[in-house]
């Protein structure tokens, strides 16, 4: 093999075709004539199949057309070598361009037998076209499915805000009726009211009060909603502002509230302002005997903020972790604890908003951790400036 290729252009070992039997002129001519223009043929196209599969960057199994490109080229470059040796025996070289042929043939041969499975499933134009009308069927649906549902939510929410007027004048008219007419019953009938007269007073004007305050909490629920403009907030100085509120309300039962680095978050102000003071708050009231110790903590994951708020508190029972955010859901007597149980209530809906979640981890007597998140905004929802 190693003298082969040595005299791989050595030609003395054979006759120029031409030499080798009796060719006429027109005999010989018509070979070469025929060679050259298959070759010609051959090149061409190559040539056209390596520009379309360049200019075609979508083209299904690109690999199995670039084989096609060299083995046409490989027979071209044959029958052009089987037209030269009429004049020079290159026949070494010859079998050489037959063997690159022949492996050419073969590689594409078992490159059809690879893609062919999937090529017989490939879809054609016009199974590509239908496919196209139906999805385009299918998004003319969804889309006046949400023109139903949008038009549907529109209905709900004016009803809501009708539910919301009717709570704030027609339900709250009668109450303050009640509780009038309950005060001038007692200023006239002080002196002769017996004390269990007095004492069904009070009930009285106690359930007018709570129900007053029930009302307030169930209207500031049903007006919870993505209000506002949603921008960048320091939230380190929105719990700064927050914490020296609260303690000026506090004076005398000051909470110590701890706070470390916390993230800037893309969100309504007012809302999350809103859920930090309603959780503060809340840790404030079920501290237990001893002054309140608050401390708020926040990280950055992938997909949202997370904001935590630990408290040294009485805790809770984990039995009741999901209970204690639905609205007017209490677990301590009225008597221990004021409130109507809303306030949870409203912090879920507003992390919510957020395209987040709120859960609490805590047990009797060891405090709670209310975590909630706030989802990261796309790039979209950044330059909107608005939600």
């Amino acid at each position: 093999m190693g003298e082969f290729f040595s005299k791989l252009l050595d030609t003395s070992d054979f006759p120029a075709r031409w030499h080798c039997g009796n060719w006429s002129d027109g005999h010989g001519w018509l070979h070469i004539a025929s060679d050259v223009a298959v070759f010609l043929a051959y090149m061409a196209i190559p040539i056209v199949l390596a520009f379309f599969i360049i200019r075609r960057r979508d083209l299904p199994f690109p690999r199995i057309f670039w084989m096609f490109v060299a083995f046409i080229a490989f027979c071209g470059l044959s029958h052009l070598v089987e037209a030269y040796i009429f004049w020079n025996p290159i026949y070494r070289v010859s079998a050489v361009l037959k063997l690159f042929t022949a492996v050419a043939s073969w590689a594409t041969v078992a490159g059809l037998l690879r893609v062919m499975p999937r090529a017989v499933y490939w879809r054609s134009p016009e199974q590509l076209e239908r496919e196209v009308e139906a999805r385009t069927r299918e998004l003319e649906d969804n889309r006046a499915e949400l023109h139903r549902v949008n038009l549907d939510l529109t209905h709900a929410n004016e009803d809501l805000q009708q539910f919301a007027r009717f709570i704030s004048h027609d339900l709250q008219s009668p109450l303050r009726a009640i509780g009038a007419f309950v005060d001038i019953l007692r200023e006239r009938l002080d002196d002769s009211m017996e004390q269990e007269d007095v004492e069904y007073a009070e009930h009285i004007t106690g359930g007018v009060e709570r129900m007053k305050a029930l009302l307030q909490d169930l209207l500031l629920y049903t007006r919870t909603e993505r209000t506002g403009r949603m921008e960048w907030i320091d939230l380190g100085s929105v719990t700064r502002s927050l914490v020296e509120g609260i303690q000026v309300a506090s004076a005398g039962t000051s909470p110590t509230v701890e706070y470390g680095d916390l993230p800037r978050v893309f969100a309504h102000e007012v809302g999350i302002r809103q859920v930090l003071q309603n959780l503060v708050e809340n840790a404030v009231k079920f501290s237990g005997s001893s002054p309140a110790r608050i401390h708020i903590s926040g990280r950055t994951t992938e997909e949202a903020w997370e904001i935590a708020v630990r408290d040294e508190g009485i805790g809770l029972d984990t039995r009741y972790a999901k209970r204690i955010f639905e609205p007017f859901q209490r677990l301590h007597l009225r008597e221990e604890y004021e409130g109507t149980g809303i306030g949870l209530s409203i912090v879920r809906k507003i992390v919510q908003i957020h395209g987040g979640e709120i859960h609490v981890e805590s047990s009797p007597g060891q405090g709670a951790t209310f975590t909630f998140t706030i989802a990261r905004p796309t790039d979209n929802d950044t330059s909107g400036g608005s939600a």
